[in-house]
């Protein structure tokens, strides 16, 4: 809990020249593009995928670095509902399949969407919904470093930050299954 805390101190504190950097307000998750406060060439969206039963989201979360794709389904479990990503291969590649229950046990990182008053947000994330202006995923740098690594390219090492709305497209393609 310390460690969220830090890292929310430290995001509030991430400004420029003094004052908060706009956000656009009110884009669809769908349309929503992130940057890693502090390191942009870190960058998320989420990627609208066919709804299935018994899935908690419509969307995949994908981040890039250095020409790099990692790629996290949503779960939500327990009494509390809480919300955490567990890893994946690319969801919109021919012949994907999510990963079952026993490939996710252990390798999910706690997820926290977070409104421009640094208000968590509660709901599982849908393509059409409000995206939130951060995201927090503070055990995600060790997801992405277990991630499986393009031949001759090196494990990237991901920050603990907080990713930031940076801005929203208009158009995003779904995938069709």
């Amino acid at each position: 809990m310390r460690g969220i805390i830090t890292t929310l101190v430290l995001a509030v504190g991430l400004t420029a020249g003094g004052q908060a950097l706009a956000a656009p307000m009110n884009c669809p998750m769908a349309s929503a593009r992130y940057a890693l406060m502090g390191y942009p060439n870190f960058t998320a969206a989420f990627q609208p995928l066919p709804s299935r039963p018994g899935w908690t989201s419509d969307v995949a979360l994908q981040v890039k670095a250095d020409g790099q794709s990692y790629w996290f389904m949503f779960d939500q479990a327990g009494a509390a509902g809480d919300l955490s990503l567990a890893a994946t291969s690319d969801p919109t590649r021919p012949g994907w399949r999510p990963p079952g229950m026993s490939e996710m046990s252990g390798q999910e990182a706690a997820y926290f969407g977070l409104d421009a008053d640094f208000a968590f947000t509660t709901s599982a994330p849908l393509a059409g919904a409000p995206a939130p202006q951060y995201i927090l995923a503070p055990e995600m740098p060790a997801l992405v470093a277990a991630a499986p690594h393009a031949p001759g390219q090196g494990r990237i090492r991901m920050p603990k930050a907080m990713f930031k709305l940076v801005s929203c497209q208009s158009q995003v393609a779904s995938v069709d299954r």
